[in-house]
């Protein structure tokens, strides 16, 4: 059995039972469950130095909100949501108590049932100890605007990691939920933003949530 084959029996045995049952739905390798407007994602990315021989990988988790990322880098929302659209998100290693990233691999060498199903087992563990956990801060748009407004010091390593990039996508989901927490966020990510590559960027947005072209 090759390491595709037995990747994917991996994943169909130990994380998309984890999440099915809390309502996630699976589109290849990607996770979602929708609450009104907000998408929950786990996905699982491969490594682009996987062979034949090791086939690596991790997983991240995030919550996507329609309107925040589009507005902030002016393209348009994506149908199909995948991590890279989160406004917050981590991979599952750094929600760890050590905060250190994760790989998992599949291999050649411990090929058979006896391996595949501990990894199973580990996946699971890490769905319901770390990514669950994670997303459950986020039951509002509010709460993930409150928390990238003021980023917990055990959840620094969560992205975006630019303090101006997370107050920007804080001040965009203020506005949208008619909370006056927006415009003072909106100051403190311009300023943060000044003599960096996100300078021109946060000006955009500042004329455009000014001019009330703001989404929600």
């Amino acid at each position: 059995m090759n390491l595709d084959t037995r990747f994917d029996q991996i994943i169909k045995a130990g994380i998309t039972p984890a999440l099915a049952v809390h309502g996630f739905k699976k589109r290849r390798y990607v996770y979602e469950r929708k609450e009104g407007c907000i998408s929950y994602i786990v996905d699982l990315q491969r490594s682009q130095w996987s062979n034949a021989s090791a086939l690596d990988f991790t997983m991240n988790c995030g919550v996507h909100i329609p309107g925040v990322i589009s507005l902030f880098a002016n393209r348009p929302d994506p149908k199909n949501p995948k991590i890279v659209d989160c406004c917050v998100g981590s991979r599952l290693g750094m929600l760890s108590p050590d905060h250190k990233d994760k790989w998992w691999s599949v291999t050649a060498e411990d090929s058979g049932h006896a391996p595949d199903d501990r990894l199973s087992e580990d996946l699971r563990a890490a769905i319901e100890g770390l990514a669950l956990p994670f997303l459950r801060l986020f039951p509002s748009q509010l709460a993930v605007a409150e928390f990238l407004s003021d980023v917990p010091r055990e959840y620094r390593q969560v992205f975006p990691m630019h303090e101006a990039q997370r107050l920007a996508y804080a001040a965009i989901i203020f506005r949208m939920v008619g909370d006056s927490k927006a415009g003072s966020a909106l100051e403190s990510a311009v300023a943060l933003a000044a003599g960096s590559p996100l300078e021109s960027t946060l000006a955009t947005l500042e004329e455009s949530m000014r001019s009330g072209r703001s989404g929600g």
